[in-house]
């Protein structure tokens, strides 16, 4: 097992994309769909050059985060700690390359993005550099209910129901008709123990 995986790791110096068929295609988002290289399995009809207007020249690079996203599922997935260790260094080295190579700092995706940088960063046990991350995606929007619920929930796996109230606080400010973030609230208010930021899968 480990030789295959080093075999791997000589071929995808960051983890070039595993996503092949239509089974890897519809676990992705389907933003996805019409990104670089995935529209050949999917044969997407719309041009690339349409969503490019739509989303800016960003959209050229968001395949790596698409790849990502799988190398992500595959890992949680993994029943070899080795593999699961090197599927995250890979979806993370796709996503930080998006990250390097965005030049638009409104591109609408940066938010998940970001914050599935963040769940991999927790998997990792980087949490300091995972909460970076959500506050990075909160800073963008922070009506952006998953990072939001995500760093609270982080905060009270820590012990700082402090932290945790208050983002939760800032969150519902913005998205005051958020489900999530008042179930949260209210079990963080009777003092409910709030899900932590590592049990939840793949977006």
């Amino acid at each position: 097992m480990l030789a295959g995986i080093l075999t791997i790791a000589t071929n995808q110096s960051y983890g070039d994309g595993m996503v092949s068929t239509m089974a890897d295609v519809v676990r992705l988002p389907k933003y996805c769909w019409g990104t670089q290289l995935i529209r050949n399995i999917t044969n997407d009809p719309v041009p690339i050059s349409k969503y490019v207007e739509i989303y800016g020249k960003s959209y050229m690079h968001l395949h790596h985060f698409c790849w990502g996203l799988d190398f992500e599922y595959r890992a949680m997935r993994s029943l070899n700690q080795v593999e699961r260790n090197f599927r995250l260094s890979q979806a993370l080295g796709n996503i930080d390359y998006v990250l390097t190579y965005n030049r638009d700092p409104h591109f609408v995706f940066l938010p998940e993005i970001y914050t599935a940088r963040a769940r991999i960063l927790f998997m990792q046990q980087e949490n300091s550099e995972a909460v970076r991350a959500l506050q990075q995606a909160i800073a963008l929007k922070p009506s952006y209910v998953p990072a939001v619920s995500r760093l609270s929930g982080y905060y009270k796996f820590a012990g700082d129901n402090a932290k945790a109230m208050q983002v939760l606080k800032e969150g519902l400010l913005h998205s005051p008709n958020s489900s999530l973030l008042k179930k949260r609230f209210a079990a963080l208010s009777s003092g409910a123990d709030a899900q932590t930021p590592t049990a939840s899968k793949p977006d």
